[in-house]
């Protein structure tokens, strides 16, 4: 036979199912509450004419958010209060268990019914999907971290509500204070822990601190909780110290929290990341000024451009300087949490000479005036220069080349505009270029034409005079002083690229017996590449000698086979001596391969994190820019992380 419990488990047990009958009114009222709530978003949303699963989202999203940390502080407060609501609180003082008990009895019913009500919303409520992505198999360590948070939060949440309300023995004032304590502490470790999600940063760092934040906040009210029923029972052991140091611990969840978001602000603001310096946002795509102007493309080959999230540009040398090229006030916390902190933008630019042009959008610089637009302009050994302020009308977007011509694109409502790089102090002046997307696209192709940096042409591998049915736009490619178009061509079931000097065919190459891309990118050194497809490769060198397919199936194969099965396009950072260096793995590990035989010469693995932009390459090696840091990585495979105060 089970042994039969002890008299004092059966006292403790008693005493919960006493304070479930005793709160059972508060667990019903807030069932009713959701379970009325389900059809009035239906009403609404036939009322409203929306998608009656967008009407459900909103519900949960409610529910998740607001209503289970309502009910947190709700049920807290109540069993709180109820201790000490008379003549229940005397009548309850003669049963014989303590005080400490009697008060977990209270608070332990009350996790039960929010437990329940939780447990009811989850399982009878129109799910979210993002419930799926915590609790499935699919689920990553951050968003089981997050929930895990979540859950603590609560908890908290209770806790504080149960404390505030046995103190001042009514519900009500001790709920609001229990929500203030609790609710300011979950939304600053949420905010925190958000941060790492919307910018780049230690995303596991973040939550962890935060988890342990929680914990200890849960700890400290738990042990004030304690220090507040003994006072109330006059059962004291100590004086005055010890109780204020009770409304202390109740409150610095808060103060942690508090100072926890002001630090993880500061570290993001102060992450320095590289700036993806060719965003692809107009279409079609525009010839990098670095094919065809050597001052370009030497100074694009003798660093890279980084931002700080705080507002601030600079010029990053392999040798570990970094050059301010603009900076901005430190943000304040009061403008972070409620300020539009963000909107600093900077679009960049290479000038003919080799020099920087940037257009600086931010909302920061005048305080109430609105978006300011600026354009600096200077060499990356200093800071950049003042060199014209633009109006907001039409509101510029980013620097860009219209065929050869650099200058600023603007928008006003759906109109684009254009205005070329005006004269020192000069404001800016505007032409129409398109009312539509599609017009702004035609008039750069028409440029990009018209300065002979491309050409139409059609699927035959023949040049067209314009835009007829079936063209296309191809390129320039510039190596060893001479354009070159190489067009696409489908003869049959077989393909090639046909290889145009100016509008004068010159030759065929890479045939091939079905049919294939011949996209080409331009690598820093001046090589030209592209994949035939995920195992082999075309290369035109900057001497201007077309290669046949090199076969990368050898130094693939070379991979760990965890890499690669997950492995993603490989991509062509240099040729040099014979010699190809190859990305792979998805940014995390270097080939060195043979051109002649296609092995695998020597090979580096790299540091890990989740790369935020692509490589930038230079003369003596690549930027690397992944979720925790920025690191400089030479030919040889070294990495060397690049840490600066900011």
């Amino acid at each position: 036979m089970p042994a039969r419990p002890g008299r004092g488990e059966e006292v403790i047990t008693n005493a919960i199912r006493l304070e479930l009958s005793k709160q059972r009114l508060s667990f019903w009222g807030m069932a009713a509450a959701f379970a009325v709530s389900v059809p009035l978003a239906m009403f609404g949303a036939k009322v409203g004419r929306i998608a009656l699963s967008e009407a459900m989202e909103a519900l949960m999203m409610f529910w998740t958010t607001v209503g289970i940390p309502v009910m947190a502080v709700f049920f807290g407060a109540t069993a709180g209060a109820g201790l000490r609501r008379e003549p229940a609180a005397s009548a309850e003082a003669s049963l014989p268990l303590p005080p400490r008990r009697r008060a977990a009895a209270a608070f332990c019913a009350a996790g039960i019914y929010l437990a329940a009500v939780a447990f009811l919303v989850a399982v009878f409520g129109p799910l979210r999907p993002e419930a799926a992505d915590i609790v499935g198999t699919g689920a990553t360590a951050v968003s089981r971290l997050m929930a895990g948070l979540a859950v603590l939060c609560v908890l908290y949440l209770a806790l504080t509500g149960f404390a505030a309300a046995y103190v001042s023995g009514h519900g009500l004032a001790g709920g609001l204070a229990g929500a203030v304590l609790g609710g300011s502490t979950a939304v600053f470790l949420g905010l925190g822990c958000t941060l790492s999600r919307l910018l780049p940063g230690p995303e596991l760092g973040f939550g962890w601190r935060a988890l342990a934040i929680c914990g200890l906040s849960i700890v400290a009210a738990a042990w004030a909780a304690d220090v507040f029923v003994e006072r109330g029972e006059r059962r004291v052991n100590g004086g005055r110290p010890r109780v204020l140091l009770a409304f202390l611990c109740l409150a610095c969840g808060m103060v942690l929290s508090a100072s926890f978001v002001k630090r993880s602000a500061f570290e993001v603001l102060a992450r320095t990341f590289l700036k993806d310096d060719r965003p692809r946002i107009w279409e079609p795509e525009q010839a990098a000024a670095g094919t065809y102007l050597p001052a370009v493309a030497s100074a694009e080959r003798q660093g890279a451009l980084a931002k700080a999230q705080e507002g601030a540009l600079y010029w990053l040398t392999p040798e570990g300087r970094r050059v301010a090229l603009l900076t901005e006030e430190p943000v304040r916390l009061r403008n972070f949490l409620f300020g539009p902190y963000w909107w600093v933008d900077f679009s960049t630019e290479w000038g003919n000479d080799g020099s920087l042009w940037v257009l600086l959008s931010s909302h920061r610089r005048k305080a109430g005036s609105g978006e300011a637009f600026e354009l600096y302009h200077g060499g990356t050994g200093g800071r950049l220069s003042l060199h014209s302020v633009l109006s907001a009308s039409p509101a510029p977007r980013a620097l860009v080349r219209r065929g050869r011509e650099l200058g600023v694109l603007g928008r006003q409502g759906d109109d684009y505009h254009f205005a070329p790089l005006p004269e020192k102090g000069m404001p800016g002046r505007w032409t129409k270029v398109g009312a539509s997307n599609s017009e702004w696209n035609e008039s750069v192709a028409n440029a990009l034409v018209r300065d002979g940096l491309a050409v139409w042409a059609g699927t035959d591998g023949r040049l067209r005079k314009g835009k007829e049915k079936g063209a296309f736009l191809c390129h320039a490619i510039t190596v060893a002083g001479k354009t070159l178009f190489l067009v696409p061509t489908n003869e049959g079931e077989r393909s090639y690229a046909s290889v145009y000097e100016g509008r004068r065919l010159v030759r065929k190459v890479w045939e091939a017996p079905d049919s294939r891309r011949f996209a080409l990118e331009r690598a820093a050194d001046g090589t030209w590449w592209g994949l035939r497809d995920k195992s082999s490769l075309h290369l035109l060198t900057r001497e201007g000698e077309f290669l046949p397919p090199i076969s990368l199936e050898a130094a693939l194969k070379s991979l760990p086979a965890e890499e690669a099965r997950n492995e993603a396009m490989p991509r062509v950072l240099r040729v040099e001596g014979g010699m190809l260096w190859l990305l792979a793995a998805e940014g995390g590990r270097l080939l060195k391969v043979e051109l002649a035989t296609g092995q695998v010469s020597r090979s580096w693995d790299l540091p890990k994190g989740r790369a935020l932009t692509g490589p930038s390459v230079t003369e003596k090696g690549f930027f690397l820019d992944t979720s925790r840091a920025l690191y400089f990585i030479d030919w040889e495979g070294k990495a060397r992380k690049l840490e600066w105060k900011s």
